[in-house]
């Protein structure tokens, strides 16, 4: 009797959590009307869904004390975006569009990479920006019925805020190659600091600001000869920059870097007339 007091009390908690579950139900199409498949559907804090062979998906809610209102939606299928979406009756319709993909690269005035540049197209709501990796390239999608071309408005800015300052051209390609030239504002640099991508400090390394040679000291250290200098203007030999942090209170920089993978190429370095010479910190402790 015992037992079957207990079946019975955990079959009641297992109805009592059905009925507090909520099934929406979905459908994902292309402008057309065309029923998408294999479609990765993030809505907002709930776990991810996959549209089917029919272009469908559901999504099970337990949290049903909410009224379910999707703020955002996240889709991952190569070659589209999201468009739009309909919510209605505890079903979702969801509609994307076919994308274009954008590449291209930022460089410095003297054409070096220039790491962490967050670059957008102006009038694209809710596309997620480019982001330049070690040798300052990205990609990044649009919408294929944007026109990609001269007029076309893009701008490059720094998540960080350090290096908000900049003036930059851009040339687009007709294969819809995008360079971008950045000059930054100069900031006064007085300490830098060469740390390796699991954050420990790289001593003896050799490092070209502004053209001018330095190598650090036991505690990856270096004071730089010119204290006002362009952000972009650190560069190594055998390394690629992959983090630039700048600390506005102690006028500090911090240079995350790691060797390159296969097929990465590190650009030369071009010093400046008669700085030549190897210059070693003499940072105090």
């Amino acid at each position: 009797m015992k037992l079957i007091g207990l079946s019975l009390l955990f079959l009641c908690f297992c109805m009592d959590q059905l009925k507090a579950q909520e099934t929406i139900l979905g459908k994902v199409y292309a402008e057309d009307s065309t029923l998408i498949t294999d479609v990765k559907i993030q809505i907002d804090q709930y776990l991810p869904c996959v549209s089917n062979s029919e272009g469908e998906f559901t999504l099970i809610r337990n949290d049903t004390q909410l009224v379910f209102r999707p703020k955002k939606i996240h889709i991952q299928k190569p070659g589209y975006l999201l468009k739009t979406w309909l919510y209605g009756d505890k079903t979702l319709t969801i509609i994307l569009e076919p994308s274009l993909k954008l590449e291209g690269k930022v460089e410095s005035k003297d054409k070096l990479p220039i790491p962490e540049m967050h670059i957008m197209v102006v009038g694209c709501r809710g596309i997620r920006p480019g982001v330049t990796d070690a040798q300052g390239k990205f990609m990044m999608e649009v919408p294929k019925s944007l026109p990609i071309n001269q007029n076309t408005v893009m701008i490059a800015y720094d998540s960080e805020k350090y290096r908000s300052k900049i003036n930059y051209e851009v040339f687009i390609s007709k294969d819809n190659w995008i360079n971008f030239q950045v000059e930054f504002v100069p900031r006064l640099v007085k300490r830098v600091k060469i740390l390796d991508e699991d954050n420990k400090f790289m001593p003896n390394q050799e490092v070209f600001i502004d053209g001018i040679r330095y190598l650090s000291n036991h505690m990856g250290e270096l004071l730089p000869r010119h204290f006002i200098t362009d952000l972009s203007g650190f560069k190594f030999e055998n390394y690629l920059i992959t983090r630039l942090e700048y600390d506005f209170n102690l006028s500090e920089m911090r240079v995350t870097v790691r060797l390159p993978k296969e097929g990465e190429e590190i650009r030369q370095v071009e010093l400046k007339a008669l700085e030549d010479r190897l210059i070693r910190s003499q940072a105090n402790h």
